[in-house]
C-alpha cells in the first residue's frame, strides 16, 4: 500500500515540477511544488528504511532522514498556506517559518543522537520507553500535525468557494482536506498508542492501525494534486463528448441536404483537441446550414427549437419565407448559442421520429 502511495506522490511531484518550470516564478507556487517533492523524498526513505540503512551502515538513519525532509515540506507548506490567504508574505513571517522549521530539526537529530533507535522510533519507543524517544516522536508529531490541521481547515474553506464552479480545484480540495483529516486521525492513534505505552497498556494494536491508515492520508493528498490537472481535462472530454453525441443527428442531416456548408479541415492533436475541433466544425456547419434552410412561411413572432426543427422536417421551397437561422435566439454568449443548437438537435431528433 505505501509503494502505492509512494508512486502517486511522485507522479504529483513530477506534475507540480512541470507546471513551476512552465508558469511564472512566484512563492506560493515554488511553496507547492517543494512540499510535494519533500513529501515523495520522505515517502520514498521511509518505504527504503531498511536497504537504505544497510547501505548507509547506520541503524533506523532512513527513518530520521525521512523524518527531516518531512519537517522541510511542512516549513514550505506553512509558506504555501500563508500565501493563499494574501498577496506577499511577509519577511518576518517568511523568517518566524524558517526559525520554527529548523528548531523542529535540531530537536530531531539531537533527540535521535540521543537515543538507541534500532528500527521505528515509535515501535522502540513502545517496547523501551526513553525521554528522547519521546521528544522525538511527540515534537515531530506536534510540527506534522500542526500543519495537516491548517491543511484541512484551508482545504475546508477554499471548498465552499470552488463548489461546481471548477470541479478540478473542487475535487482537489476534497481530496486534500479528506488525507490531511486521515493524516490527524493517524497521529491520534499514534499518540493514543504511546500514552498507553507509557500507562503500562499495550497500545500496538492501535499503531498498527495508524500504520495501515498512513499510506492511505498520504495517497489522498497526492491524488488531490493530480486531480487539478486529470479532472479539468476529464470535465472537458465529458462535455465536449455530450456535445458531440448531442449535435450529431441535426447535423449528419444538414450537412447532408447541404453539402456545400463541409468544411475540408483535418484535425490534429490528442483525444481532447480532435473531439472539440470535431464539435466546434459540427457547429460552424450547422449554423452555415441553417442560414441557408428555408423555413416556409412563419408567423411574426413564431420561433423556439420546436418551430425550427418543424420547418426543418417540412423542407419547405427554397425560395419561400425566412431562414431557420432568423428564428434562432441571438445571444452573446457562445454557450448559450451552443445549449440552444442542443436543444434544437434534440426536438428534431424528436419529431423526426414522430414523423416516421
Amino acid at each position: 500500500m505505501l509503494t502505492v502511495a509512494v508512486v502517486i506522490t511522485w507522479l504529483a511531484a513530477g506534475y507540480r515540477i512541470a507546471i513551476s518550470a512552465s508558469r511564472p516564478r512566484t512563492l506560493w507556487r515554488f511553496s507547492f511544488t517543494s512540499v510535494m517533492v519533500t513529501v515523495a523524498i520522505a515517502l520514498t526513505l521511509y518505504e527504503f528504511r531498511t536497504p537504505v540503512d544497510h547501505y548507509l551502515g547506520v541503524r533506523a538513519l532512513a527513518g530520521l532522514l525521512s523524518r527531516l525532509v518531512i519537517n522541510v515540506g511542512i516549513g514550505f507548506l506553512l509558506v504555501y498556506l500563508h500565501a493563499l490567504r494574501g498577496k506577499d508574505v511577509p519577511t518576518r513571517a517568511l523568517t518566524g517559518y524558517a526559525m520554527i522549521t529548523i528548531a523542529v530539526l535540531l530537536t530531531l537529530v539531537i533527540s535521535w543522537s540521543a537515543g538507541s533507535f534500532r528500527t521505528r522510533e515509535l515501535d522502540d519507543l513502545l517496547e523501551s520507553p526513553s525521554a528522547s524517544a519521546a521528544v522525538y516522536c511527540l515534537v515531530f508529531w506536534s510540527f506534522l500535525g500542526t500543519g495537516l490541521a491548517m491543511t484541512a481547515r484551508t482545504c475546508r474553506q477554499r471548498w465552499r468557494t470552488a463548489r461546481h464552479a471548477d470541479p478540478g480545484r473542487e475535487v482537489s480540495l476534497l481530496l486534500t482536506g479528506s488525507g490531511a483529516m486521515v493524516g490527524l486521525a493517524v497521529l491520534i492513534l499514534w499518540s493514543v498508542s504511546l500514552v498507553m505505552a507509557a500507562s503500562g497498556a499495550d497500545g500496538t494494536a492501535l499503531n498498527a492501525v495508524g500504520d495501515r491508515l498512513m499510506p492511505g492520508a498520504a495517497g489522498l493528498v497526492a491524488v488531490g494534486v493530480i486531480c487539478l490537472l486529470v479532472v479539468p481535462y476529464l470535465a472537458a472530454l465529458w462535455v465536449t463528448g455530450r456535445r458531440w453525441r448531442a449535435l450529431r443527428p441535426l447535423w449528419t442531416e444538414l450537412v447532408g441536404r447541404y453539402p456545400q456548408v463541409h468544411l475540408d479541415l483535418q484535425p490534429s492533436g490528442g483525444p481532447l483537441t480532435r473531439l472539440q475541433f470535431h464539435v466546434e466544425r459540427m457547429i460552424i456547419e450547422t449554423l452555415d446550414a441553417l442560414r441557408i434552410a428555408p423555413a416556409g412561411q412563419v408567423p411574426p413572432g413564431v420561433g423556439g427549437v420546436d418551430a425550427i426543427a418543424g420547418c426543418l422536417i417540412a423542407e419547405s421551397a427554397a425560395g419561400s419565407g425566412v431562414r431557420a437561422a432568423e428564428l434562432l435566439d441571438h445571444s452573446d454568449s457562445r454557450d448559450a448559442e451552443v445549449d440552444q443548437l442542443i436543444l434544437l438537435a434534440a426536438a428534431f431528433e424528436r419529431l423526426h421520429r414522430v414523423a416516421a
